[in-house]
């Protein structure tokens, strides 16, 4: 596939993405048509669409340069011809590298849109951030150790835990609660070692718990009161450094040579309107 064949595949992928996100339903984007005008002169379209809204049918033409300089106006001037031949359509001349300004006066005097597609360069990123490096570090708390005491004088006075020596308790930390009627709340002890401090790193470290009115079960055990839960634990520091590159998700600048409007394209297809320039 030759440089001016990839150019024009490339103009008819970024209008099949502006046209997704201006949700333009049903509209078929085609490369390399063939159009007769009434002259009956057959002409070649680079990129092509045409839809039918409110009974009144609407075609657009796209003529492509892969030009490495500026666009003179007789290639405009032959593109509006094309265009007076066929009859009723609009026309988009794309070039990725600008138009000489005889080329931008005839094309506004014509209604011909002109519009500069390209990959971002240099320039692009200029005054805008182009790369961005990310430093994560998470302190991630091991718990060693964990005790609860349980209120004895409180199970001393409970008629159904008299007839009882053995409460199982068992079960994984997120399966194991403590509802603590005076705070309101009701955590696991998952979710009690997940609060741990746990801001700088760590060797033997210890916290408590305490509680005045609260009550430790699982699915299958009776609330049974705890005035206590300490934990003994390490902290250990996990860090990671990662950059993501403009260069990398960029697809495409799409520049209005006529009212200097851009819109930036990444790769995910996502379209940025910027401001003019």
């Amino acid at each position: 596939m030759n440089k001016n064949t990839e150019y024009e595949l490339f103009v008819k992928e970024i209008y099949e993405i502006l046209h997704k996100v201006d949700n333009v339903q049903n509209i078929n984007i085609q490369h390399n048509v063939e159009l007769k005008g009434l002259t009956g002169c057959k002409h070649q379209i680079d990129v092509y669409w045409h839809f039918i809204l409110a009974g009144i049918e609407y075609q657009v033409a796209i003529e492509c340069k892969n030009f490495s300089g500026r666009v003179p106006i007789g290639k405009i001037r032959d593109f509006n011809s094309v265009l007076e031949d066929i009859g009723n359509i609009n026309g988009i001349f794309v070039s990725k590298n600008g138009f000489q300004k005889g080329a931008i006066e005839y094309a506004k005097q014509k209604r011909i849109k002109l519009l500069e597609i390209r990959y971002p360069s240099d320039k692009d990123w200029e005054g805008r951030m182009r790369n961005l490096i990310f430093m994560i570090q998470a302190y991630l708390p091991t718990v060693k150790k964990q005790s609860i005491e349980i209120d004895k004088e409180w199970c001393s006075k409970q008629d159904f835990l008299k007839n009882k020596d053995f409460i199982d308790l068992s079960g994984m930390s997120d399966e194991i609660f403590i509802e603590d009627l005076e705070a309101k709340t009701t955590e696991s002890i998952y979710e009690l070692q997940n609060k741990l401090p746990s801001r700088e790193v760590g060797t033997d470290l210890k916290y408590v718990y305490e509680y005045k009115n609260a009550y430790i079960y699982n699915k299958t055990s009776p609330k049974i009161k705890v005035n206590k839960i300490s934990f003994e634990y390490d902290v250990a520091c996990a860090a990671e450094e990662f950059e993501i590159k403009g260069d990398r998700i960029a697809k495409a600048i799409v520049k209005d040579i006529l009212d200097g409007s851009e819109q930036f394209i990444d790769i995910n297809g996502n379209v940025k309107t910027r401001e003019k320039i």
